[in-house]
């Protein structure tokens, strides 16, 4: 690609290149319809190149530099972008991302797996939710996935938005609001759900955003769908309330639905048949012209006591372990630099965990770096 999106991949003379239009991905042209292929550039730089290529098929009319190569892994996939979502909400759906023959696969390799658990949720005991859960981390799923969703409709960047889950690393007042997220990677992390006929619904909800690793933080939610409910089982999409649905996905094998976790949506009860879906979530990082307006030891720092944080809020927000560890978090975000103050509230911290010896022993990696904090 050049500048603007221009094509100027070289090919020997009759060789057959898929392409595709970055705003229109479901609009595809193969170079045997298109003039200007030959052992040069498919579209020249020069200004016919701003000529639409509406008239080579009946698709858009976009201009020719919004035309790139189909990725790799995306030549069968058909997209579908749900409409009316406000501010800054995307959501997608991406159809025959894995075959059917390789969803059947999954999900007898799924069934063999030891350590499902049975989740139950819902408010009431005619509306319970009750799943099976299996946790597992498969880097082969998350190529196959990425190489039919990640060239899409997911945007590149995203804005740095409030989060309202107020992870105290990446809440919006460390980076701003004026600067922005950068595509990074899918998750490898999967979540594959088992739910049985007359199973329950998932309640309307949205998704929490997790912390990667530093500078890293996931804000997509992907479900795959690896077989077809007859009745039921379907995901619904909503805009501003539940009365305003936008969009709903029947699940059918090697379907994914994309979204980012701020959209509410709900999961329908299966009736006739069990609903097998894996879900995983796409990471974002912060830029690292953005990170490095932080030193590393405020980065690292940082990072230690967010996972300090993780494991204390359990105890309680009354906790003097807990309101020491907030504390000292948000002090360091906001004077952006490791100084007495820091090193006062990492000693008292390092006191508190001294009571909880298991916490303490869990955390000794944690621990280990915060003891340098307090000696340098």
């Amino acid at each position: 690609m050049s500048g603007g999106g221009t094509i100027v991949s070289w090919a020997p003379y009759g060789t057959h290149i898929s392409l595709r239009c970055q705003n229109h991905p479901n609009e595809r042209w193969s170079t045997k319809n298109i003039d200007y292929i030959g052992a040069r550039s498919i579209f020249p730089c020069a200004p016919a190149s701003e000529k639409t290529y509406g008239d080579h098929a009946n698709g858009c009319s976009c201009s020719a530099r919004r035309l790139e190569p189909v990725p790799q892994g995306e030549e069968h996939v058909r997209f579908r972008k749900i409409d009316g979502l406000r501010g800054d909400r995307v959501a997608f759906v991406a159809d025959n991302v894995l075959s059917e023959e390789r969803c059947e696969s999954l999900m007898e390799k799924f069934q063999a797996e030891p350590g499902w658990e049975t989740i139950r949720g819902g408010n009431s005991q005619t509306d319970a939710s009750v799943c099976e859960r299996l946790i597992l981390d498969d880097p082969g799923i998350r190529d196959a996935v990425w190489g039919g969703i990640g060239g899409s409709y997911l945007p590149s960047t995203f804005p740095n938005v409030e989060n309202k889950d107020l992870h105290p690393i990446f809440h919006t007042d460390l980076f701003g609001t004026g600067s922005e997220w950068e595509k990074d990677h899918l998750n490898d992390h999967w979540q594959i759900t088992r739910r049985d006929p007359g199973g329950g619904k998932l309640d309307l909800h949205t998704d929490k955003s997790h912390v990667h690793s530093f500078g890293k933080e996931t804000l997509f939610t992907v479900l795959v769908y690896l077989n077809k409910v007859k009745n039921g089982g379907e995901t619904v999409v909503f805009g501003n309330s539940e009365e305003d649905i936008l969009f709903t996905v029947n699940p059918k094998p090697g379907s994914v639905l994309v979204f980012s976790h701020n959209i509410p949506h709900q999961e329908k009860t299966p009736q006739n048949s069990t609903k097998w879906v894996m879900q995983s979530d796409v990471v974002y990082r912060v830029p690292q012209s953005t990170l490095e307006t932080l030193s590393a030891p405020v980065r690292g720092t940082l990072w230690q006591l967010h996972k300090v944080w993780g494991e204390v809020s359990g105890l309680g927000s009354s906790g003097a372990l807990y309101g020491e560890v907030f504390r000292v978090i948000h002090a360091l975000k906001e004077q952006k630099v490791v100084n007495s103050t820091t090193v006062m509230g990492v000693k008292k911290i390092l006191e508190l965990l001294q009571k909880y010896p298991t916490l303490n022993e869990r955390l000794r990696d944690a621990v280990e770096f915060l003891k340098t904090i307090v000696t340098e």
